[in-house]
């Protein structure tokens, strides 16, 4: 009997080492351990968004047999700033037969189109962190996830370019007067080509400068990145009006440059006790150069006075070579010009501002800079109240420019 007992015995313990060991074997599969991609980051271009092709790289730890097993990821996510925002539906899978006591690296590749409407908010925003994430199962219960980085493409078919820049202040307006502490901001109206991170400097002259040689300083440095052909409206920061007189600001493009010269705005600063309203519909007088003269680094504009002006500014107009004016068109009946408008620029190509109590000036150098050799311009004096309103207008002359 006891004999028997001991041969059952004996029995069970070698069915339980059996089972322990079968067990052992069993639990020893490969278990996915880390995913990288090969590159780390791509290239999108953009705004139109493209497609992208590159490698999952799966890392496995060591197993002690050969099961065979499939690594399956069901969908990818695109993230920007950590906020999902698109997924791929598309399911990447493949069969693993990893040798017993190996690890192993199981290369997956994948190409994802780039949805349009996220290439295009890489577009706008240069600095947004875009990522594409995948989370790969071998079916032993373990997960992992990889990620690959998405940048705009700094490569482009058509060169970035900016066509044309048109500057104007909130109200609309090119020249303003206004009391010293007002606030102020100036905005550029840009059309632009081609896709690129533009850098783009506002520049300011003040009026310690803007009465002998112009000197701007910056104000702001940024960037911008601008893809396609489109339209797009910058603002400028605060501008400066503590000092009284004249101030001109502009933006100017570093990178790429402008291929033209940029425009500039010119506004004035009174002081409070002078932005005052002053009765409209005034007639500048004026006293020279004479109609038809010839402009030098000599040539001395003047105009009388006129009652409730706080500011005076002279205007440079081009005349188009195809429509010449004649001396019978540009006289002012009670301050209407008989002048068709499309003879004129839509502003002046150069002038300048002066206090109330100047009403007498020669062009500076940078203005007359601005003017061609064997053109005819036609030039007016404003009158400019304290509160930007004109409240005065001469009538147009010609004056030409020497060969």
């Amino acid at each position: 009997m006891i004999a028997n007992s001991v041969k059952s015995l004996s029995r069970h313990i070698l069915l339980l080492a059996i089972a322990c060991m079968a067990t052992f074997t069993t639990g020893a599969q490969a278990n996915i351990v880390g995913v990288t991609t090969a590159p780390g980051s791509a290239q999108v271009a953009v705004p139109n968004g493209s497609a992208v092709t590159f490698t999952w790289q799966v890392r496995r730890a060591n197993t002690t047999r050969s099961p065979i097993q499939t690594i399956t990821s069901n969908a990818g996510t695109l993230e920007i700033g950590g906020t999902v925002v698109a997924t791929i539906s598309t399911v990447l899978s493949q069969i693993n037969n990893t040798p017993a006591n190996l690890a192993t690296t199981e290369i997956i590749s994948e190409t994802l189109v780039v949805p349009r409407n996220v290439a295009f908010q890489m577009a706008r925003n240069a600095d947004l962190t875009v990522i594409y994430r995948r989370t790969f199962d071998d079916g032993s219960g373990f997960t992992s996830s990889g990620s690959i980085r998405l940048v705009p493409s700094t490569g482009s078919s058509v060169p970035l370019g900016i066509r044309r820049l048109d500057l104007f202040f909130e109200d609309q307006s090119r020249v303003k007067v206004l009391p010293s502490g007002a606030g102020l901001a100036a905005l550029a109206d840009l059309n632009f080509d081609g896709s690129g991170t533009a850098q783009f400097e506002w520049q300011i002259a003040e009026p310690s400068s803007t009465r002998g040689a112009l000197v701007f300083r910056r104000l702001q440095v940024f960037r911008r990145s601008l893809a396609g052909r489109g339209r797009v409206t910058l603002k400028s920061p605060p501008l400066p009006t503590t000092s009284q007189g004249l101030y001109i600001v502009r933006l100017i493009a570093t990178d790429p440059e402008f291929n033209f010269s940029p425009p500039e705005l010119k506004y004035f600063v009174v002081p409070r006790s002078e932005a005052t309203t002053a009765p409209a519909g005034q007639r500048v007088v004026l006293s020279g150069p004479a109609e038809g003269a010839l402009l030098t680094g000599k040539t001395e504009f003047s105009w009388q006075r006129t009652p409730g002006a706080a500011v005076y500014q002279l205007e440079i107009y081009p005349v188009r070579p195809d429509a010449p004016v004649s001396p019978g068109k540009v006289q002012s009946i009670g301050g209407e010009l008989l002048i068709d408008p499309d003879e004129l620029a839509k502003q002046p190509i150069t002038g300048i501002v002066l206090p109330s109590d100047e009403n007498k000036t020669s062009l500076q150098r940078y203005s007359l800079a601005r003017l061609d050799p064997g053109r005819t311009y036609l030039w007016r004096v404003k009158a400019i109240a304290g509160n930007g309103a004109v409240i005065g207008l001469s009538p147009l002359r010609q004056i030409s420019i020497d060969r």
